[in-house]
Parts: C-alpha cells; sequence; structure tokens
C-alpha cells in the first residue's frame, strides 16, 4: 500500500504571485518611473530657465561697466531703446584716450569720439544678444538702455528674451557718478 500525502488546499492559495498582484505591481513601479521622467523634464526646463537668466545678467552687467568706462559720454547711451538696434557705421574702434601706434605692418584701427564709442559699443552688445548663429545671446533676444539725470546718472539696462510663450525681463539699475 502507498502512502500518498495530500498538501491541504489552504498551503496552496499561499504558493507564488497572482496574476493581479504582479499586474497592481508593474502599474506602481510605472507610475514611479514616469514621475522620475517628469521630474527630469522640469528639471531640464528649469536649467534652459537659469541658463538664459545668467546670459541676460552677464550682459547686462557688461554693458553696464561699458557705460562706467565711457562715463564722458553717458547720454550717448540713452538713445538704445528696446526695440531699435544700436547703430554705428564703424566696425571697430579703438579706445578715444589712447592713440594706436601705426606702422606698415599694423591695422589701423579707428580713433573714436565718447559718443561714436558708445553707438559701436550699443551695436557690438546688441549683436551678442541676439545672435541666432552661435547661440551666445539669450532666445529672441531684445536689450534697451535708459539713462536719466545730470550726474549722478540712473542707468537702467533692460533685456527681454522669449522662454516657450513667455516674455521674460531682466532689469538691472544703478546710479553712475
Amino acid at each position: 500500500m502507498t502512502h500518498t500525502k495530500k498538501i491541504p488546499m489552504q498551503n496552496l492559495k499561499h504558493r507564488g504571485f497572482t496574476m493581479i498582484e504582479t499586474l497592481v505591481s508593474l502599474v506602481i513601479i510605472s507610475i514611479g518611473v514616469l514621475g522620475f521622467a517628469l521630474l527630469q523634464i522640469e528639471s531640464l526646463k528649469a536649467t534652459k530657465t537659469a541658463t538664459e537668466r545668467s546670459k541676460a545678467i552677464h550682459f547686462a552687467t557688461d554693458m553696464l561697466e561699458r557705460i562706467r568706462a565711457n562715463k564722458n559720454a553717458i547720454a550717448s547711451y540713452a538713445t538704445a531703446n528696446i526695440d531699435g538696434p544700436g547703430t554705428s557705421a564703424l566696425t571697430q574702434c579703438a579706445d578715444p584716450l589712447t592713440t594706436p601706434t601705426v606702422t606698415a605692418a599694423t591695422t589701423t584701427l579707428n580713433t573714436c569720439t565718447g559718443a561714436e564709442m558708445a553707438a559701436f559699443e550699443i551695436r557690438q552688445w546688441r549683436t551678442s544678444i541676439e545672435d541666432p548663429i552661435f547661440g551666445f545671446g539669450v532666445n529672441r533676444g531684445e536689450a534697451g538702455i535708459q539713462v536719466t539725470g545730470t550726474g549722478p546718472w540712473t542707468v537702467v539696462v533692460s533685456i527681454r528674451w522669449l522662454e516657450k510663450s513667455d516674455t521674460q525681463n531682466y532689469v538691472l539699475t544703478t546710479a553712475i557718478n
């Protein structure tokens, strides 16, 4: 006579995973992975915003330092409205306070007045901000300068750019004696 051992039914119910348990765990894991992916996308957007803002801060402080260096022609910078390009026929400007040494082997730089230097710098600055070729500028960037007063002057440098469908602004205001 052979004896077979019978396994009680309640022990069979607790063996392994059921299909429903497996599907529920897959749904929970999928939601977690999806949340992580969305977090990465938001992180990339924040990085882009921070990059554009850093560029705007750089360009604004750059122009402010140029204005401080050319204080004698500070009123010439007031002509740079936010919606118009800087105009200058000059392609190069030498420092108006120094005279370059000219020899047959060197290229002559144009010695500019303070106002010409301001126009040149505005053109150069705007070209950098609006740079679509190398990507150094801000996205669809526009810039402007307002100068008020007669000494001390109040100088407001504004930079505007587009992020998705939202316009961002950075405004730097300072007094120059």
